[in-house]
């Protein structure tokens, strides 16, 4: 499964709503009522356990949780430095 497909599997179980038409520009943060700042400690907690690999808090803004592809390039980048 793709880095995509997976964060839209995540996406979808802890934010509790449909994520399969979602594209890499599809806006996330600030944009789903759903994704506020509770959700975004789940989803860390939940990147770290599925993909094994900690999140550096300095590489973490707003923007990281922009758009789906911000959100993965996040992912990529964090297990590329793992």
């Amino acid at each position: 499964m793709s880095v995509r497909e997976e964060l839209k599997q995540i996406l979808s179980n802890v934010l509790e709503i449909e994520t399969s038409q979602f594209k890499a520009n599809t806006p996330l943060f600030g944009a789903i009522p759903e994704f506020d700042s509770m959700a975004v400690m789940l989803l860390l907690i939940e990147f770290e356990r599925i993909f094994s690999f900690d999140i550096d808090n300095a590489e973490l803004s707003a923007d990281s949780f922009s758009s789906l592809g911000q959100l993965e390039n996040l992912i990529i980048q964090s297990r590329a430095a793992a």
